[in-house]
Parts: structure tokens; sequence; C-alpha cells
């Protein structure tokens, strides 16, 4: 195989092991390797001194790659390889797995460094993603960098409230992604208003995506903001709830009493994690299923998990 494929362009990597010998020799004869996706495997603690060689032929490569993935235990990369990424256009970085599984590798705090030194200046697409305590507080750096090229970004960070990152997440993505099309961050309560800066830095914005996890919030509030400060591309919304409800009955419908005014319809969907308020839920419900037969939402998803 190694002597007849040596013009893959797109290689995804699954289940990747400290069995990589085979793996480095392949990647190794590729003559223009476009994409790549290395999806790590840990039942047993690893050392990342075992992949050392798997980090130093991606940054051999690394020149003429445009799109690169690396999940769930990044640590077993070395931030390193990002300086060497100098073409690319499409990163995803997620972590959800035990980090305890991995022996040796960088901390956040040098994933950090690397992050405020990489530039990207042909970036279109960002996904970074976080299911652990630890993750990054410099990502935002590489939107800095982007050239305002970035057409999509995807930031989650579960299991943190941090109204101060959500802030400098927000402003830099309204004053460096005036072409952005698809946005999906968390939000605080205390960010709701700075959300207006992006609507109205960014006026090709056609869909977004919102994760709550804040056990205090107005949802309502942030409606209004989205009635009175959205631009006219955007027409597609999803909100993701851990508990409780995101918004009231009473302010779902003015909302929509609003919007089908002087708006063209939308895509609504909403969605809620252990939610125990199963009337207010049916309710809400319902009030969307009735501006759905009345044609302002032409499109929407309300479900909840483990009622």
């Amino acid at each position: 195989m190694i002597q007849i494929c040596q013009n893959i362009k797109h290689l995804e990597v699954t289940n990747c092991n400290k069995n990589i010998e085979g793996l480095v020799d392949f990647i190794n004869i590729q003559r223009n390797l476009q994409s790549l996706c290395i999806d790590f495997l840990a039942k047993e603690k690893l050392h990342f001194f075992i992949f050392r060689p798997l980090n130093d032929i991606i940054m051999k490569k690394a020149s003429t790659l445009k799109k690169f993935t690396v999940r769930p235990f990044i640590r077993l990369l070395s931030p390193k390889i990002l300086t060497s990424l100098i073409n690319l256009q499409h990163l995803e970085i997620i972590s959800d797995a035990d980090f305890t599984l991995i022996l040796g590798g960088s901390t956040m705090e040098v994933w950090d460094e690397y992050l405020s030194i990489a530039s990207f200046p042909n970036l279109q697409y960002l996904e970074i993603y976080f299911n652990t305590d630890l993750f990054f507080t410099k990502d935002y750096m590489l939107i800095e960098k982007s050239n305002g090229n970035i057409l999509e970004i995807n930031i989650r960070r579960e299991k943190l409230h941090d109204p101060i990152y959500t802030k400098i997440l927000i402003i830099t993505i309204s004053k460096c992604c005036p072409k952005i099309k698809k946005l999906t961050i968390n939000i605080e309560p205390e960010n709701f208003e700075d959300l207006k800066e992006i609507f109205l830095n960014c006026t090709q914005l056609e869909m977004m995506s919102l994760s709550m996890d804040s056990e205090e919030h107005n949802g309502d509030k942030l409606l209004e903001i989205i009635l009175d400060y959205s631009p006219e591309t955007l027409r597609e919304y999803s909100f993701y709830k851990k508990e409780n409800s995101i918004f009231t009955t009473k302010g779902l419908e003015k909302f929509f009493e609003n919007w089908k005014k002087s708006k063209s319809p939308l895509i609504f969907n909403i969605i809620n994690d252990y939610y125990s308020n199963e009337e207010n839920f049916t309710d809400n419900n319902k009030i969307i299923k009735k501006y759905f037969d009345e044609g302002v939402i032409k499109e929407y998803n309300i479900y909840n998990i483990y009622i």
C-alpha cells in the first residue's frame, strides 16, 4: 500500500494508538497531503514520548496541509505543530477525554503560548471544543490573525462560566470576522449586551448557536437583543441550555409576534438538557408550533433530554 498510495490528499486516522510506526511511514511518503485528521484512542495510559515520531512527520508535512483535526487527546501532540501550519484553512481541536490517561506532553499554558504565536492568515473554519476542566484561554488570538477570512467559528467550553473570556472572544469576532456566516459559542448573561457588537459588525452572519451554562440568566432579554440588532441575513438560531428553561412562555410569544411584523421566516431550535419543568417545556413547544403553522418559523427543533 505504501508503494501505491503516495498521492493521498485527505487522510483520517481513527483509533490511533501507540502502534504508529506504519502510520508515520505512510504519512512520510505522501506528496501532497492537504487534510489530516488524527483521532486518538487510549484504553490505557499513554506517554507523549511514544508519539514524537508522529509529531515530527506532521511538522514535516505541515506546509501542504489546509485542514488539520486532532481529537480527543490533544496532549499527545506538541503545540509546536501549530507554528508549521502556514497554509491552514480549517482547524479542529477537540478535547473531551480523560487527561489522566496521558503521561507527559504540554500543559495548557504551553498550548496557549503557541496559540499566541501561531498565525493562520488563510483560516476559514475554526472549531475548538473542551469538555474537561482544562481549556485554552488564548484561542481568540488565532481569530485576530486570520486576516478577516473566517467564515465559521465553533468554540465551546463545557463546565465553565467565564464572562471575561466570553467578552474578549465576542469583541474579537466582531472586529476581525466581517465575512463570518456561522457562529457557535458559549454565552453568559453578562455578555448578552456584547452580542450587539457582533450583530452590528458581522453583517453576513446567517446562523448563530448559543450555549448557556449559567444557572442565572434572562433569556427573554437575549431575544429582545436579537430582535432589535440582528442583521437581515441572520435567520437561523439554536439555543442550548442545561437545566431549567431558556425563555419564559410570555417572552417567547412576544418575540415571535414582533418578528413576524418585519422579519423573514426563521429557523429556530431549542435544546434543553436535564430540564425539570415539563409544563413550561410543553407550553413553549406549543408556541413554537403555533408560529410555525403561521409561517413565522419555517423550520424548528425543540426537544428535552432526560425530562
